[in-house]
This record gives C-alpha cells, sequence and structure tokens, in this order.
C-alpha cells in the first residue's frame, strides 16, 4: 500500500492498514506499542471481545469517512475513523484513544485519591487502580450513578450541573462498594471538552480521620435524636388519635370544630417535624413507606393548577381502586412534578395533558421489559412537540442538552424508578406527543389483599402503650369492630391462643417489653398460619418491616395514625364488608 509510513508513525494515533476481509496488514508505532504485533488479526478483536460489540459491519461496505465513538474491552474511550485506500481493496483506521489523551491532563495525586473519568451519558471511561481496589468493582461497563450511595445522588447531579456551567467546588460525597460498602469522600469535578464533547472527571480524596470522627459523633447524635422522636410519636398518637375521632362528633359549623381542627393540624406539623427528624437520624437508611399513587396525582395538580394555561385541558385517568406501593413519597412527588413541567413545556401552543394510573399484569411469555409480574403504572401524556426517534434515549442522559441548557431531571425521575425496583419508558413521535411510564412492582403482600373474603371484622391489639390501645379500640369499636387488648407479647399470642376462630385481626407493635415483633409474628403463623397482622410502627419503611412483610405481615400503620387511615387499612385487608 502506497502512503507515507514515516507520518503515520509520528501521529499520537493507532493506524491500521486493513485488508477487505477486515484483517490488518500495517500498525504505526503507537498501536504496536499499545497493543503488541497485531498483524494478521480481526481489527475488531483488538478493541472488542465479541463481534456483536463492534460499531461497523462489513469492512468492504463501509463509505469513505465513516466514524464511530466508542468504549473498548479495556474500558478506555476511543474515536475512529475509516479512510479508503488509493489501492483498492485496502483501508485506513485512524482511532484516536480519548482516555489516554485526558488522564494526561488530569492530576491523579497520590495511591489514595480515585480517579474516575465518564461521558456526558454517564458512562464510565477510565479508573485508576484506587478505584478498584478500594471500592472492589471489577474492570468491566459501569455507570457513575450505580457507584453513588443512592440518597447522595440529587448532591451530586446537581454539583455536576454546576461544573458543566463553569462553576464548582469541592463537596463530600459518599461512595458505596460492590459489596455495598459506604465510603466518604471530598470530591472535585472537572469539565474537559473534546471535539466538542464532555468528558468528566471525578478525584475523590478520602476523608480525613477528623472528619470520620465528626462522622461518628453525627451518627451518635442521630441514635438519640431517633429515640426521643419515637417517645414524641408515642405522644402524637393520643392527640391525633383523639383530635380525628371528635371530629367525627362536632358539627363542622362549629367553634368547637375549629379549635380541634387547629390541634389536629398542629399536631399533624409535629409529626412531620419528627419524620424529618428520623430521616436526618436515619441518613443511611431508605425511607420508605406505603404510597398511594392517585393521592400523589392529585397532589400535584393541585400544586400546579395555577400554572397550567387555560389553553391546555387536563385529564385524570385514575384506576379505582388502586394498590399501594412501597417507596418515598417525596422522590415520587418529585417525579411526577418534573414530568408534569416537561409535558405543560412541550404544549405552549395548547394541547391535553393525561395521567393516568392503572394496574397491569406482565406475563412471562412475553418476554420484555418490564420482566413478568404485577406492576401499578403512573403514566404522563401530551400532546406535544414529541422527541426525535434518535433523541429519546438520549433523553435520561445526566447531561442531554436541550436548547443549550442542561437538565437533569429526567435522569432523576429514572433514578427514582430504578430506587423503587420498577422501570421508566418513554415513547415519541414528533409533532405529535411523548408518553412516559413509570412502573412499579406492586408489594405480594397488597395483591393478596384483592384475594381476601370479607372478614367478621374481630381485631386483637398487641401494644405496650396504653395510649395507643385506648385511642384504637374507641375508634375500631365504633366502626362496629370487636377489638381485644394485650400489654405485652406474651399475654397477646396467648390471647390469640384462646380465641383465634374469632380474631380476623392482629394489630402488631413492632417494639414490645419482652419481644420484637418479628419474634411474636413468628408465633403468631404458628397457630394459625392465615392470620392477618397490621404492623405498629413509629418508624418509615426498615429491613425489619420488609421482613415481617415478606415473612406475612399484610400492611403496617406509621404512629400517630388518623381515623382514615386506620379504617382504609384495615378494610383493604378484611374487605369492606368485614363486620358482624
Amino acid at each position: 500500500m502506497n502512503f507515507d509510513e514515516e507520518l503515520f508513525n509520528r501521529l499520537p494515533l493507532y493506524v491500521f492498514d486493513v485488508d477487505s476481509k477486515g484483517k490488518v496488514v500495517w500498525q504505526n508505532r503507537r498501536a504496536e506499542k499499545s497493543l503488541g504485533d497485531t498483524r494478521g488479526r480481526k481489527l475488531w478483536s483488538l478493541f472488542f471481545r465479541e463481534r456483536k460489540d463492534c460499531p461497523w459491519d462489513r469492512i468492504d461496505s463501509l463509505p469513505q469517512g465513516s466514524s464511530w465513538e466508542f468504549i473498548d474491552k479495556t474500558g478506555s474511550y476511543f474515536c475512529g475513523q475509516c479512510l479508503a485506500s488509493p489501492e483498492a481493496g485496502h483501508y485506513l483506521f485512524l482511532f484516536e484513544n480519548i482516555t489516554e489523551k485526558l488522564v494526561e491532563f488530569c492530576p491523579c495525586g497520590g495511591l489514595k485519591e480515585i480517579l474516575i473519568i465518564f461521558t456526558e451519558r454517564g458512562e464510565i471511561i477510565f479508573t485508576n487502580e484506587q478505584f478498584y481496589r478500594k471500592l472492589g468493582y471489577e474492570r468491566g461497563k459501569l455507570n457513575i450513578q450505580d457507584i453513588i450511595l443512592p440518597q447522595d445522588r440529587t448532591l451530586f447531579f446537581d454539583r455536576l450541573s454546576e461544573c458543566i456551567k463553569g462553576g464548582g467546588e469541592q463537596f463530600k460525597l459518599r461512595l458505596q462498594g460492590v459489596s455495598r460498602n459506604i465510603y466518604g469522600y471530598n470530591v472535585s469535578l472537572d469539565c474537559n471538552v473534546h471535539d466538542d464533547k464532555r468528558l468528566l472527571a471525578m478525584t475523590c480524596r478520602e476523608l480525613e480521620s477528623g472528619d470520620i470522627t465528626t462522622a461518628m459523633q453525627i451518627a451518635t447524635l442521630g441514635l438519640v435524636a431517633s429515640s426521643v422522636a419515637h417517645d414524641l410519636n408515642n405522644f402524637l398518637v393520643g392527640i391525633l388519635g383523639y383530635t380525628s375521632y371528635l371530629k367525627t362528633d362536632i358539627d363542622k359549623d362549629t367553634e368547637l370544630y375549629g379549635m380541634v381542627d387547629t390541634i389536629e393540624n398542629s399536631a399533624k406539623g409535629a409529626n412531620e417535624l419528627i419524620k424529618k427528624t428520623i430521616a436526618y437520624a436515619s441518613s443511611f437508611k431508605e425511607n420508605f413507606s406505603l404510597v398511594n399513587l392517585n393521592n400523589i396525582v392529585r397532589e400535584i395538580i393541585m400544586l400546579k393548577r395555577g400554572d397550567i394555561l387555560s389553553d391546555i385541558k387536563i385529564k385524570l385517568e385514575l384506576a379505582h381502586p388502586i394498590n399501594n406501593i412501597i417507596g418515598s413519597s417525596t422522590e415520587l412527588k418529585y417525579a411526577l412534578l418534573h414530568l408534569t413541567e416537561n409535558a405543560l413545556e412541550a404544549m405552549r401552543g395548547g394541547g391535553t395533558l393525561t395521567i393516568k394510573t392503572e394496574t397491569i399484569r406482565v406475563k412471562e411469555k412475553e418476554k420484555k421489559i418490564p420482566p413478568a409480574g404485577n406492576y401499578i403504572v403512573l403514566s404522563v401524556e401530551d400532546t406535544g412537540k414529541g422527541i426525535p426517534e434518535d433523541k429519546i434515549d438520549a433523553v435520561v442522559s445526566p447531561f442531554f442538552s436541550k436548547e443549550n441548557r442542561f437538565g437533569l431531571g429526567l435522569t432523576l425521575v429514572s433514578a427514582v424508578a430504578r430506587y423503587h425496583g420498577g422501570y421508566l419508558n418513554i415513547q415519541s413521535k414528533e409533532n405529535e406527543g411523548t408518553v412516559v411510564r413509570m412502573y412499579f412492582p406492586i408489594p405480594e403482600f397488597e395483591m393478596e389483599s384483592n384475594k381476601r373474603a370479607a372478614a367478621r371484622g374481630n381485631i386483637l391489639i398487641i401494644d405496650d402503650s396504653a395510649g395507643t390501645r385506648t385511642v384504637l379500640e374507641k375508634i375500631l369499636v365504633r366502626q362496629g369492630f370487636e377489638v381485644f387488648l394485650a400489654p405485652d407479647g406474651g399475654s397477646g399470642v396467648e390471647l390469640f391462643r384462646k380465641k383465634k376462630d374469632k380474631i380476623d385481626l392482629v394489630m402488631l407493635d413492632i417494639t414490645l417489653p419482652d419481644a420484637n415483633g418479628r419474634e411474636i409474628l413468628v408465633q403468631l403463623k404458628g397457630i394459625d398460619q392465615d392470620v392477618n397482622v397490621i404492623i405498629l410502627t413509629g418508624y418509615s419503611m426498615d429491613e425489619t418491616i420488609r421482613e415481617m412483610l415478606a415473612s406475612g405481615a399484610q400492611g403496617y400503620i406509621r404512629k400517630p395514625f388518623l381515623v382514615d387511615e386506620v379504617t382504609l387499612t384495615i378494610e383493604n385487608i378484611l374487605g369492606t364488608n368485614g363486620k358482624e
């Protein structure tokens, strides 16, 4: 082949002369230094483990000037181009290793620092050895958000947005290792532009011992705060329980009703403060609870109603009744709020916004995403300008640019779906509109509650708080239930053993003086495997509650509670016609 070999040998690129069968005939010195003697080997095998991963098809059909971007089998980020040779049947390939070039300009620091370089889509294309040693991941494809503790992802994307705009500073971030160990780092971000494409570098320096000591002190303070908040919750049970109980007896037009309503609202405010205290004190716990998506939809529509122009029509198609899901109401509200704002922005000339909830079952044989199972689907549909087909996959990228603005919203919406064990699906046609669907798995105990026949309505309450027992008894007796009371686990189990044929549901406190809720649940199930159990707790969804739900409990009520919350939870399990 006739070309200036010395010229190509001086280039800081990988250069290959390839025949029509895809085999390397010649390589320049840079390629030989990095890859060894590759003559006679298939070009694709130098960069990919499998032929299907290669972005080019048949070499003899490639048009001149074809170009690609890809991540090779070592995790390096390459740009490549094919040039037709003057001699028929030969092709000249030029590749630039962007990762190598970027690392030259990024300070790696000492061995204690982790360096991570990632693309606009969040794909990690380079890490130094300290990353693998400390976090334990194997070499292969990783996404930046997968190594960040879920509770810190919003902070990370906020700082990333500032970095892209030219700002940013050091901040503290928690990374999670492959075994879910958590490590604290001081992090700095740098944005580099190469051929109009952004590559991001993140340098992580492990927290000093003083920072770690402070973190331990905060954790200790958190335990104290959590304990105090739990006690305050028990006090609020009486206040909220009795105020909601009294309101059912008082005429709404009286001054007394207004006073009781004010007490209830004040107690609700205190309850929200306690929730925040527990959430802060339990920053490593997922603040999940049972959530009704229909309520989330109604709240967001009320919030945005004032921003919706008169030429936009709103349609709500909410399934009723609908199962609860296990999730974070705060994160779910954020996700729906962002999807609603996106839809409204796409319909500046008017249109229809449709928000829908539905229950679906995906069968095994369908072999699609989401996988087989039962789901609540939340969909937001607009009749706006739509998304070009080649941009649909890109819109969930953390760095997707729309009209020169960088939005992280859909990235976080996608993260919310995954964090809830669900899936995100986007369908769109230009000039017709877009529909975004979030799939959330329905907990097994919720599905079981749909199948239950109406029960007789006799309830055993096992709780060491006399105030909680008294409030629940009054609420339930008024609803027509017969109620049995037990102040501890031992007496509750014994009472159930004697009256199991009469008791249809047990309301079980998770913390008792003589045993924990899990132990009592096991004993109750040993007496009657089909017993219905509702967990009573002052905490958000945690591992203990999940274990009890997986062991056969049908639901849980968080203290303090309102009359309607108690009634609806029991009706979901026993059926609306369960009283005798």
